[in-house]
Parts: C-alpha cells; sequence; structure tokens
C-alpha cells in the first residue's frame, strides 16, 4: 500500500538557543547605579559594562510593545545589578520563539520584527502560555540612524503595566502556535503552523501530492 500524506499537513519549526551567548551579547552585571550616573555625564562607561549592548539587541529582535513588556518584567537597574542571567533567559526563549516561527513559513520571508511573542491569560494570577502573532504591519526592525550606536540612548528604569496592557488589543495578524522551554544552558522553541498551499493549489491536490 503507498504512503498515504497527512490528513491535515502541518509544518514544524525548532530553535534552540545557548543562553550563555544571549548574556555575552546584553552585558554582564555589577554596578548599574554607577554605570547609569556615568552615562549621565560623569564619565564615559565601558563597552561591556553599558546599557548599549541591551538596547540595541532588543531594538533588533523585539517589536515596540515586546520591548515594552520586557522592560516592565526586567527594569534595566535590576538587569545589571543582580538579573542578568534571568533576563538572557527570557531574551533566548523569544529569540528562538520567533526563528521557529520563521522555519515554520519557510515561503513568506518573515523577520524577526515581522512576529510578535505574547503570552495569553493564565487564571488564578498564574502566566498563561506563550503564543505567537505574525503581524498584518510589521513594524521596523531598525534602530533610528539619530540613535544608533549611541550609548546614551534612553532606556526606560521601569514601564508601567498600564503602559504593557493597554495595546495587547492594538495588533493585527495571524495567531500561531508555539511552546518555549528552558533547561540549564538552553532555550528551545517549536511552533506548529498548517501548511500553506503554493501557487496554483486547488482544494486538496496539495495534500494528494504530499505537500
Amino acid at each position: 500500500m503507498p504512503l498515504r500524506p497527512s490528513i491535515l499537513p502541518f509544518r514544524i519549526g525548532t530553535d534552540i538557543v545557548q543562553i550563555q551567548r544571549i548574556r555575552d551579547l546584553i552585558g554582564r552585571e555589577g554596578g548599574a547605579k554607577e554605570r547609569l550616573r556615568t552615562l549621565s555625564g560623569d564619565g564615559i562607561p565601558g563597552e561591556e559594562n553599558s546599557p548599549k549592548k541591551l538596547n540595541q539587541f532588543i531594538q533588533r529582535i523585539f517589536t515596540p510593545w515586546e520591548r515594552n513588556h520586557f522592560l516592565s518584567k526586567f527594569p534595566i537597574i535590576a538587569i545589571f545589578d543582580n538579573q542578568l542571567r534571568p533576563a538572557a533567559r527570557h531574551l533566548s526563549g523569544r529569540f528562538a520563539a520567533k526563528e521557529a516561527v520563521m522555519k515554520a513559513f519557510p515561503g513568506r520571508a518573515l523577520r524577526l520584527q515581522d512576529i510578535e511573542i505574547r503570552v495569553a491569560p493564565g487564571n488564578g494570577g498564574r502566566t498563561g502560555a506563550p503564543y505567537a502573532v505574525i503581524l498584518d504591519k510589521p513594524t521596523s526592525s531598525e534602530i533610528p540612524a539619530e540613535h544608533e550606536g549611541d550609548s546614551t540612548e534612553a532606556i526606560p528604569e521601569d514601564v508601567a503595566a498600564s503602559d504593557v496592557t493597554a495595546s495587547e488589543t492594538d495588533v493585527d495578524g495571524q495567531i500561531v502556535h508555539i511552546s518555549i522551554s528552558h533547561d540549564g544552558d538552553y532555550a528551545t522553541a517549536v511552533c506548529i503552523a498548517p501548511e500553506e498551499p503554493t501557487p496554483g493549489d486547488v482544494g486538496g491536490e496539495a495534500a494528494a501530492r504530499g505537500l
């Protein structure tokens, strides 16, 4: 008997990220208040000690909503005092999830800022499961020219929760199922997406061909 195609064809995207790699990209802990003081004009901090690296990283991979959500969860001073590892863990999971979504939709040529990772409301105060949204109107992936390479670019020390939740309904796009996991030094993510028809497919022709 010949092999039969899946009745409901799906594509799977997966990715794995080493948390230490992200941690090295965004900076190192220790003396956050002193570094922020030098940023105000009393001195110039070393590259490895500045929020500049973190800012550049989140500007390039996150949408504006995601940046606000991240900074509400990890205030900048806390990140560089004692929360660098948890922040890198969070960023690694989100980065892996976006890569997994891109792999599940190879025909769309998606970019990191075409995808937004959100969290469903939980029960009893618990955090719900993450999900992805492929945005109908992607945000810009570029840092404004006047801020490029500027170590004094402002990063809010804290973002009010209302600033994050207010925009949760102001997004248009396609919901995609994902799962994010962390184990030791690694973050992994999986995305399951329906197989999208190729140009010229009619009805079940794609499934019949095993696509």
